[in-house]
């Protein structure tokens, strides 16, 4: 995710910059880094700076923040700048209540908290999300509307986000397609990072847009590079039958050089 580094009224808005520390050789991503120099990070938003931008669970790497240190983060840093946290994937995570801010929301604390349609609910052609904030924000985002979704992507929306059977449908997919690729990544001993979103981030140890472009000459479109990372290629998650065959050609792929 680019950093934002400019308004209209000459105030900063903070986002993850796209580099980050390693820890362990495992990278994080800097809002993973926040948690553990978080007095420091939040020290850093000072009273030029407008808004703050989280994703969580992270993307691209998948990673959540722990809900006790992401409030602690907040409580040193909202009651100068609003806290903006994307939830696109919240609820393919674990355990989606608990790793929630919306209980801020609820407290009206300054945080906005916005969710998609696009993932769970498989919506992503309708470009329709929502955001969750105190009301007097509310009243601030409504005032700066840009762009209204069609009469047909609020009825999708609609829709969907009352059946429940089709995104517990959704969450089970999900979690057995990245149990598949989970379970290829290994055979192959590829390391990947634990994800709570519907993709897995993986090391395969080689320039990840050449291997986007091996791969595509088998007819499997995948992600290349993705920010610094130039060995870490990102999976996203599909239909079963789609993820199936994408495994067995990964297989071919991957080890064509060593053979």
């Amino acid at each position: 995710m680019p950093p934002i580094t400019a308004s209209p009224s000459g105030t900063r808005l903070c986002a993850p910059a796209p580099r980050a520390r390693a820890i362990g050789n495992v990278p994080n991503t800097v809002d993973i880094v926040v948690m553990r120099i978080g007095r420091k990070r939040a020290a850093a938003v000072d009273d030029g700076v407008s808004l703050v931008y989280l994703c969580n669970p992270n993307n691209p790497t998948g990673l959540a923040l722990p809900r006790e240190q992401l409030d602690a983060f907040i409580d040193r840093v909202a009651p100068r700048a609003v806290v903006l946290i994307d939830e696109a994937y919240n609820e393919l995570a674990a355990d989606p209540a608990a790793q929630s801010m919306l209980h801020r929301v609820q407290a009206g604390d300054n945080v906005i908290v916005t969710r998609t349609f696009s993932k769970i609910h498989g919506l992503a052609g309708l470009r329709i999300g929502y955001a969750m904030a105190p009301p007097t924000l509310a009243e601030t985002l409504r005032q700066h509307v840009m762009s209204f979704p069609s009469s047909v992507a609020y009825a999708g929306a609609l829709a969907s986000y009352d059946d429940r059977a089709f995104l517990q449908h959704s969450r089970r997919m999900v979690a057995e397609g990245r149990s598949l690729v989970q379970e290829m990544l290994r055979r192959n001993r590829v390391r990947y990072l634990p994800t709570e979103a519907n993709f897995i981030y993986a090391d395969i140890g080689r320039d990840a847009d050449a291997f986007q472009a091996a791969m595509k000459a088998e007819g499997v479109l995948i992600r290349g590079v993705y920010g610094p990372y130039r060995t870490w290629s990102r999976v996203s998650m599909g239909r079963l039958e789609d993820l199936e065959r994408f495994a067995e050609i990964f297989d071919r792929v991957y080890n064509a050089r060593a053979a």
